[in-house]
């Protein structure tokens, strides 16, 4: 999920930029700047390749430590998620 997230911001972008990636996953760092995949090597490729468009500083924040906007998007993840399980999930009446 978090190789993820940080692919779709940077594939957000419309032209290169100078970016300043935050992120509490330490995997994430590892791998978009280097680090040897052992799983998710397409996934990894992909992160590396859009990051390679612009010029990323990519700076580790700790999770759940009040870092402002990294507990913003913990919340709006947690929403995704609960909207996610509601959905795969059959209502009462569909279960009738």
């Amino acid at each position: 999920m978090e190789l993820n997230a940080a692919l779709e911001g940077l594939l957000a972008l419309k032209e290169p930029c100078q970016v300043r990636l935050h992120t509490d996953s330490t995997y994430v760092i590892t791998m978009a700047t280097g680090g040897r995949a052992r799983t998710n090597d397409d996934l990894v490729a992909r992160l590396r390749a859009a990051a390679a468009q612009h010029r990323v500083t990519w700076l580790h924040v700790y999770g759940h430590a009040g870092h402002p906007e990294n507990e913003r998007v913990n919340r709006a993840a947690q929403r995704a998620a609960e909207a996610a399980r509601a959905q795969s999930t059959p209502s009462e009446a569909q279960r009738s």
